[in-house]
C-alpha cells in the first residue's frame, strides 16, 4: 500500500492528489507504531490550542467593550482628559543665538556669550526699564526733583560765596595783645644785630644753627608777624605788611648765602675768593632784613610799639640786675 501510495506521488502529475496522499498514510503509519502514546498527545495538544483561543476570545471581548465604551462617551462630549506628553505637547524652547545652545549628544553647551538679558536684569537690579521711563516722573517724583535741584543750588551758591572771603578775614583773632608779638619781634632785630659778626667771619656753621631759631622757635618770628597783621582793623594797612613780612622771610633765608647757592651740593668745600663774594651777599641780606623788620614796626600802631619796647627794656635791665 506504501509502494503504491509512493508510487502515486510520483506519477501524479497535480499537486493536490500527492498532498492528500501524504496526509493519508502519515496517521496510518503513527497508528500502526503506537496507539496510545498518540491519542495522548493529540489531547495534550488540543486542551492548549482551546485555552489560547478562549483567552483570545476575552481580549478581543475586553478591547471592544473598551471601544464602545469610549465611542458612547465622546458621543456623550465627556471625553476622557489624555495624559500630556512633556516632549510633544511642552512649549517649544526659544534659542536665539549660542547662548545655552543645545547640541545632540552633550546637552546644553555652556554659556558663551558675555551679556544676556538675565545679566542685565542682575545688573540693573530690577530697576526701571526704557519702556517704563519713557513715560516720564509722576507728580511725587517730579517735586521730589525739584527739592533736590533747590538744595543743590543753595548748596552752590553758598559754597561760591564762601570761596570769595579772603582766607585772612577767615582766620580767628590772637588771643594775646598786640603788643606782645611786637615784643617777640623787638628780640629778633637784636637777634639780627649779633649776626652780624657771624657773616663777617664767614661762619657758616654758627649761622645755620642761629637763623632757624629766629625764624621758628624760640624767636618765632614769622608766627609773629602774622599774628601782629591779623590784629590790625586797617586793611589797607595789613596788606602792606603782609608784603613787608614776606620781604623780611625772604631775606633772613638768604643770609646763609653758601646753602642757598649750593643747596643740591651741602658738602661742597668752598675756596677763599667765593667766601668772601658770599660774605658780601648775606651782608647785604641781613641789611635787608633789618629794614624790612623796621618797616614793619613802623606800620604798626604806636602805642603798642611803644608798650613792647618798654617790656624789652624791663627784660634787658632785669636781666643786668641779675
Amino acid at each position: 500500500m506504501l509502494l503504491n501510495g509512493s508510487l502515486g506521488l510520483r506519477s501524479s502529475p497535480g499537486p493536490f492528489v500527492s498532498v492528500q496522499r501524504a496526509h493519508r498514510v502519515r496517521p496510518v503509519a503513527r497508528a500502526e507504531g503506537g496507539g496510545d502514546s498518540g491519542a495522548k498527545g493529540g489531547t495534550a495538544l488540543s486542551e492548549d490550542m482551546i485555552a489560547r483561543l478562549r483567552a483570545a476570545e476575552e481580549e478581543a471581548a475586553r478591547l471592544k467593550k473598551q471601544l464602545s465604551d469610549l465611542q458612547q462617551a465622546q458621543q456623550a462630549g465627556g471625553a476622557p482628559a489624555q495624559p500630556r506628553d512633556p516632549v510633544l505637547d511642552g512649549a517649544p524652547k526659544r534659542i536665539d543665538g549660542t547662548d545655552k545652545r543645545e547640541t545632540l549628544f552633550s546637552g546644553p553647551s555652556k554659556r558663551n556669550s558675555w551679556l544676556s538679558e538675565e545679566d542685565v536684569d542682575w545688573i540693573t537690579g530690577g530697576g526701571p526699564s526704557e519702556a517704563s521711563a519713557s513715560s516720564g516722573p509722576t507728580e511725587e517724583q517730579q517735586s521730589l526733583i525739584g527739592r533736590r535741584l533747590a538744595i543743590g543750588a543753595v548748596a552752590t551758591a553758598g559754597l561760591v560765596a564762601f570761596s570769595l572771603v579772603p582766607t585772612k578775614d577767615l582766620r580767628l583773632k590772637p588771643a594775646k595783645p598786640l603788643y606782645f608779638y611786637l615784643t617777640a619781634l623787638l628780640r629778633v632785630q637784636e637777634q639780627l644785630v649779633q649776626c652780624k659778626d657771624l657773616v663777617e667771619d664767614a661762619d657758616w656753621t654758627t649761622l645755620r644753627l642761629i637763623l632757624p631759631r629766629i625764624t621758628g622757635p624760640p624767636g618765632d618770628a614769622k608766627a609773629s608777624l602774622f599774628d601782629a597783621i591779623a590784629l590790625l582793623n586797617d586793611r589797607a594797612v595789613a596788606a602792606k605788611a603782609e608784603e613787608v613780612a614776606g620781604d623780611f622771610l625772604e631775606s633772613v633765608a638768604n643770609i646763609d648765602s653758601p646753602r642757598r647757592y649750593y643747596d643740591a651740593m651741602p658738602s661742597r668745600q668752598i675756596s677763599g675768593s667765593q667766601n668772601a663774594e658770599f660774605v658780601r651777599f648775606s651782608s647785604g641780606a641781613l641789611v635787608r632784613a633789618q629794614s624790612k623788620l623796621t618797616e614793619f614796626l613802623a606800620l604798626m600802631p604806636r602805642d603798642a610799639v611803644a608798650a613792647a619796647k618798654q617790656a624789652v627794656a624791663a627784660e634787658l635791665a632785669g636781666a643786668g640786675v641779675e
